[in-house]
């Protein structure tokens, strides 16, 4: 990896990524430059190069880089290190009419900025270019007043005009137009790590004052794009503007769009990914008055260690949305309040979307995924596009106060967001999935005062299965005057065991949801719920299409029951169906449609079996359907199976014993000692009155002459279509032998005259 050169040290080529990677995670010697405050112009731009003045503050370096290319709108500077130590600053002059100051590095060290880096003079967006790598270290501070980009591409791109590279520098064409694209020509572009924690500058925006890191104005915006992307506790922040962080692992072109001071990165589908991860508690926040947008692109997104990527809007302008999209994986990890990743209104404006693309998701240990609404405006919506997997795993304590999930929920006027899960397999362990309409407490804590607004509507979509197990949660509920949202469930495999529930319950004075599932089979196992209940008002519809087995197991249920022996409306409706329906009777596994003081609920089950649970007049020990009600008027039962008599088309067996010579005739007895008789074919035998089914007929379609001489005619085939005809007598034959006849010839002499069969004599 090291090869020894007189008295230095040199890293060969191919170990660059390697030791890239290690310096991610705390190692900045690996990146180090003994010579931190170093700002070294190159020359490249010859009689416009870049010019640094230095000066002394109250103790501190101050460098002022002045002097570069002007083209246009642009002005272009170039350096072969560029670096600030700690307690130094450095900031770039900004000439009227300048909207852009784009800086290089075009040698081989990374840019390490453990002070401040600015613009003074002027509001124009600040870039700075170095393919080797950028560290922000814990004190670095940004002090500009517009947006800020910090990149590892090798060159930027201006429309049709020409490029500004690292890798090939010289003096800039003409390039009077706004940056365009960002062009990576490494197989594996250097990482980006941020761990400013420094704070923020309170008078210049209005996020909150503990927030720290790196900060721009409000509404402008801040793109970190490279390779790898480590936050190891810094932070990234804008209010009401735009946070993108990118990370690209291979070469490739990067869209950028400039509409004012908003700027946008615009990733192609074919180009490889690195990872972006957040540790240590870093942020991402992009809160104000109308909340800003957030996007993070990359191959495998990590959020650990109380890190959170937040968009809250405060005012009456409506939140940015917040797009996570991941090639590979979503990983979230470890208890982070308000949330891991999460969009919010306080406000009158409607919160941001919050949309997550990524192929596997992973929610675990207390982590959260939240659109919420504490005002009168209302979430976002909260899309999950996870092709293979979504993964919710709780904390292995029962601290129900920390509760891993997914949910929208309001707790004002505003409405609760829509919740839709697309993937192929959904698993939930001890975690929640929900939308909510809450009741909050007062700001002593003692009243607690309920949300007006409605609960979102949960959808899952999992072509796969669904399975929730170990307490386990599909929620849509409503402790306020909100109706509950509905709950749809489409999957091939339904499995809720360990006390879960799928629930749409009311516990204030909205009405509860529906639910509907269809799936391939269902199962409810071990004290695990499906509910449409209400505390005080009425009970929601649950809708069932199973196209193999609904299975109720040890003490399972499905509910729409209404009310308590004190107040309720009327109980849900239930609709099954379903090709078998099955429970174990002493389980006490039910099916409820039961009110209090209103009607009761109707239930319609139809299935081709039902085993195991019976309709009954109210609850039992046993497996019960029941539509019952306390005080007001029961409601009904209806199974309907298919319309076939199972016995149709079926010959009925005989149950007496039958005496086989009486079903012979007697009246032309055999010689004596010859018998005939009836065996069977096995089983039972063949009832000789009805006919033989599927069995061929033996014909004899020889005539009179072969009845004589059944030698003398060849073979024919059979002929079915002809009539058998009963034989009226037999012969004797010369041989001896004795042949049945229909008639017998009249030259027959009358030694061989057959003797007729006649009824005998009394």
């Amino acid at each position: 990896m090291y090869r020894k050169n007189v008295s230095k040290w040199h890293l060969e080529p191919w170990s660059l990524r390697l030791l890239s990677s290690v310096a991610l995670y705390g190692a900045t010697s690996v990146f180090g430059n003994p010579i931190l405050a170093q700002v070294t112009p190159d020359g490249t731009l010859e009689i416009e190069q870049s010019i640094v003045n230095s000066s002394t503050n109250n103790g501190s370096l101050r460098q002022q880089v002045e002097g570069g290319a002007i083209r246009g709108i642009n002005l272009f500077h170039s350096f072969r290190d560029f670096n600030i130590a700690e307690g130094q600053s450095l900031y770039f002059q900004s000439p009227i009419g300048i909207q852009n100051i784009i800086s290089r590095v075009t040698g081989r060290n990374p840019s390490n900025l453990e002070g401040t880096l600015g613009v003074s003079g002027g509001s124009a967006n600040l870039f700075l270019l170095n393919p080797n790598g950028i560290i922000f270290g814990a004190n670095a501070r940004l002090d500009v007043r517009g947006s800020f980009v910090a990149t590892t591409a090798n060159a930027i791109q201006f429309g049709t005009q020409g490029f500004f590279s690292s890798s090939t520098p010289g003096a800039p064409p003409l390039l009077t137009v706004n940056p365009s694209a960002f062009l990576f020509n490494q197989i594996a572009p250097a990482p980006i790590v941020n761990r400013s924690t420094a704070p923020l500058d309170s008078n210049n925006s209005s996020l909150d004052p503990n927030r720290q890191g790196l900060q721009v104005p409000d509404g402008e915006s801040l793109l970190v794009l490279g390779g790898e992307v480590n936050l190891v506790g810094g932070g990234v922040n804008t209010a009401g503007g735009r946070v993108e962080l990118g990370a690209v692992a291979g070469t490739g072109k990067v869209g950028l769009s400039l509409d004012n001071n908003d700027l946008r990165l615009e990733f192609p589908a074919i180009l490889d990914r690195a990872d972006i991860i957040l540790t240590n508690g870093a942020t991402v926040d992009t809160s104000g008055e109308g909340g800003g947008s957030i996007q993070i692109w990359g191959k495998r997104v990590l959020v650990n260690d109380g890190s959170k990527i937040a968009a809250f809007t405060q005012g009456a302008k409506p939140g940015g949305d917040l797009i996570v999209n991941a090639s590979e994986s979503v990983e979230l990890i470890g208890f982070s309040p308000p949330g891991n990743l999460s969009t919010l209104t306080s406000g009158d404006g409607k919160a941001g979307d919050l949309t997550i693309d990524t192929r596997k998701l992973i929610v675990r240990d207390g982590a959260q995924v939240l659109s919420s609404t504490l005002d009168n405006g209302s979430a976002g919506q909260l899309t999950v596009n996870a092709s293979e997997s979504v993964e919710l795993k709780g904390l292995p304590s029962l601290d129900f106060l920390i509760i891993t999930g997914l949910g929208s929920f309001t707790a004002g006027g505003g409405d609760a967001g829509k919740l839709t899960i697309n993937t192929t397999s959904l698993i939930v362990r001890n975690a929640t999935l929900s939308t909510e309409s809450l009741s909050i407490s007062d700001e002593n804590g003692q009243q607690f005062i309920p949300a007006s607004g409605q609960g979102g509507n949960l959808t899952i979509n999992a072509s796969g299965s669904v399975e929730l197990s170990n307490r386990g949660f599909l929620y849509t509920i409503t402790q306020g005057s909100g109706n509950a949202g509905n709950l749809t469930i489409n999957t091939n495999k339904l499995l809720v065991q360990d006390s879960s529930e799928i629930n749409t319950r009311s516990i204030g004075v909205g009405n509860a949801g529906n639910i509907t599932v269809r799936a391939q089979s269902t199962v409810l196992n071990n004290q695990s719920i499906l509910n449409a209940t209400t505390t005080t008002s009425q009970g929601g519809n649950v809708t069932l299409r199973v196209q193999d087995v609904l299975l109720l197991r040890r003490g399972s249920s499905i509910s729409t029951t209404a009310g308590t022996a004190q107040a309720g409306g009327n109980g849900g409706n239930i609709t099954i169906d379903g090709k078998l329906i099955v429970a174990v009777p002493r389980e006490n596994s039910n099916i409820t449609a039961n009110a209090f003081l209103g009607r009761g609920g109707n239930v319609r089950i139809t299935t081709q079996g039902i085993f195991g649970i019976e309709p009954r007049f109210q609850e039992t020990p046993l497996s019960d359907i029941t539509a019952s009600s306390e005080f007001g008027i029961s409601g009904t039962i209806t199974l309907n199976t298919p319309d076939v008599d199972p016995s149709r088309g079926l010959v009925t067996l005989p149950t007496d014993l039958q005496d086989t010579s009486s079903l012979i005739a007697s009246t032309c007895p055999a010689d004596e000692g010859n018998s005939f008789a009836i065996t069977g074919r096995g089983g039972l035998p063949d009832d000789p009155r009805q006919p033989l089914m599927g069995e061929r007929v033996w014909l004899d379609d020889r005539g009179q002459s072969s009845a004589l001489n059944p030698q003398s005619v060849p073979a024919i085939a059979p002929q079915a279509s002809k009539e058998i005809i009963e034989a009226q007598g037999w012969i004797r034959n010369q041989d001896g032998s004795i042949s049945l006849v229909a008639t017998y010839p009249s030259s027959m002499t009358q030694a061989f005259r057959p003797v007729l069969c006649s009824a005998p004599s009394k």
